[in-house]
């Protein structure tokens, strides 16, 4: 590895992540949570055109992180943080998964998926907010980081091989929103997966990289840094005690979720009929907007997207799920009927440069026949720490994906919630992939 002043702060972090830091109760605990909503996502997703696709690659580690990471993801039903503007555990927890051997326990899984998290979250401190808006897929480019830094975990990588891996995943990056509606966003959650799982293998059988990769002359510069170091030193504390996780309730974007938990609610008190309203007035953050303005959709990948569709689902028949992303599901004609009638509006600019923060609410206004307006601002988050999934609401989530494939064994849904008392990871993690159904590979794939 070349010397360079600029990686200074990456060399701290595979000191950090090589080192034997203590891991807090609350890490543990969020993290165990995390690994039940990615496995339940990985459930559902194996019934989707994204995973059978996926299959078609090689089934070696890095392949089959690849696929696990494309099922979790097909549906937008997992988890998200703040400082990436990413989706972390999908692409961690498929590959301490397609990692996990006989010597390991459920503590190492837990330990390399919050490293992995770590560098995601550190790094997304560097480059966030211009990054994402500039177009870039932070599941893709830091996810990939990130990945490399739970796979060297994993794999026992020493100090300067974690760097190495690090700085190999650098360059392997990519992955932009421009994919957002498309199977290809998925995808770009299972290539981070997949190169992160790469580049710790390299590292690990000698390669070697520069330092420079991280700084303003590297990565950092290249893609859209906004300070030179990371807000935080690795571990003080753990991205996922200082920022923790957000679970999504609904299957669909991010930048929804509080817009439905509103649609909801006003739905449950005002006692308002479908055909009372005459028009739904959102307006929301132009970065979020940017990513939820798809109109009617015409695919189950463009409804995950779409704020017209989603809101109408929700103000007509409660919290969207997974079988109002069904094809069949977005012909319905009220649902399309109302849709046209929701006007989403970006308000003026974001007032902070954090990822959904209450600083930068959504509004939404119901206009109901006689004059009736009903309005609300929200700002809170389903599903984050100041708002959690409860583990009741956890169980369902397990149990709906895994319903998702109707030859699954229920017993599977069991181990999975008693995931911190699990003494055999590799076996939970075999069992995982079984329960994906026996498809062909895609014609022409090797």
């Amino acid at each position: 590895m070349k010397p360079d002043p600029t990686g200074a702060y990456w060399r701290g972090f595979a000191d950090w992540a090589t080192s034997g830091f203590d891991m807090p109760p609350l890490a543990v605990a969020r993290a165990e949570a995390a690994f039940i909503d990615t496995m339940a996502c990985i459930l559902a997703g194996f019934a989707t055109p994204a995973f059978a696709t996926a299959r078609a690659l090689d089934q070696g580690p890095s392949g089959r992180a690849f696929a696990l990471a494309a099922a979790g993801h097909a549906f937008d039903f997992d988890d998200y943080d703040v400082p990436s503007i990413g989706h972390p555990s999908v692409v961690m927890v498929p590959v301490v998964l397609a990692l996990t051997s006989q010597r390991h326990a459920m503590p190492d899984l837990i330990r390399a998926y919050c490293i992995g998290v770590e560098a995601m979250a550190r790094m997304g401190e560097m480059v966030n907010p211009a990054h994402y808006e500039a177009g870039w897929h932070a599941t893709a480019t830091l996810g990939g980081i990130g990945a490399a830094a739970a796979a060297g975990a994993m794999l026992g990588l020493t100090r300067e091989q974690m760097l190495t891996a690090l700085s190999l995943a650098t360059g392997m990056t990519g992955g932009m929103k421009a994919q957002f509606g498309s199977m290809a966003k998925p995808f770009n959650a299972a290539f981070a997966a997949r190169r992160g799982i790469d580049a710790a293998l390299l590292a690990q059988a000698g390669a070697d990289a520069s330092a420079s990769a991280f700084g303003r002359d590297g990565f950092a510069g290249l893609f859209h840094a906004a300070q030179d170091l990371p807000l935080t030193a690795p571990g003080a504390p753990l991205s996922v005690v200082q920022h923790g996780l957000i679970a999504k309730p609904s299957p669909c974007c991010g930048y929804l979720q509080r817009i439905l938990r509103v649609c909801v609610d006003l739905r449950a008190q005002a006692g308002f009929r479908a055909g009372e309203i005459e028009k739904v007035i959102l307006q929301v953050p132009p970065r979020n907007a940017a990513v939820i303005a798809q109109g009617i959709p015409e695919t189950p990948d463009q409804a995950r997207f779409s704020a017209l569709y989603c809101t109408s689902v929700a103000l007509l028949h409660g919290l969207p799920g997974l079988a109002d992303f069904a094809p069949p599901a977005l012909l319905r004609p009220d649902v399309i009927a109302l849709a046209r009638r929701v006007d989403l509006r970006p308000l003026p600019a974001n007032l902070s440069p954090a990822d959904l923060s209450p600083d930068d609410p959504d509004h939404i206004e119901i206009h109901l026949t006689g004059g009736r307006v009903l309005r609300r601002t929200e700002g809170r988050l389903p599903g984050s720490p100041d708002w959690p999934m409860t583990q009741a609401a956890l169980a369902a989530k397990l149990a709906g994906c895994l319903d998702m494939l109707p030859d699954a064994n229920p017993d599977l849904a069991h181990r999975i919630l008693a995931l911190a008392a699990c003494d055999a990871p590799a076996e939970l993690a075999r069992d995982l992939w079984a329960a994906a159904p026996t498809l062909p590979l895609i014609q022409g794939a090797p």
